[in-house]
């Protein structure tokens, strides 16, 4: 898969599987991620939030292990939360929503 072009900052795409790991979009590193300890500079930046949410149904289309996504920022803190529709999360449509407050944490923590 390949990302967009690398913007000097923007968010990262943390992909959230079905098995409840995670992985940084356009890491080197075919292992999840400690959410607990995002790497910095590693994964394709985006430079807005409207181009993950129209890179995500086409990039990740046919990849059905990933039923959410967060957007994050350089902080690594949460600012988007993409979902999957359809039966299970198995669908091609998503559905975007930011974070709400009585969220335990806007950190990308599960």
């Amino acid at each position: 898969m390949t990302g967009p072009a690398t913007p000097t900052t923007g968010y990262r795409l943390l992909c959230v599987s079905i098995r409840q790991d995670y992985y940084l979009h356009g890491n080197t590193s075919v292992h999840p991620v400690d959410v607990h300890n995002l790497p910095t500079g590693v994964g394709a930046r985006f430079a807005s939030l409207a181009e993950i949410e129209q890179w995500v149904p086409r990039g990740l289309r046919g990849i059905s292990s990933y039923w959410q996504v967060r957007v994050i920022d350089d902080t690594g803190t949460v600012v988007r939360l993409g979902f999957r529709a359809g039966y299970n999360g198995t669908g091609n449509r998503w559905t975007w929503r930011p974070p709400t407050p009585h969220e335990p944490s806007q950190e990308a923590t599960p």
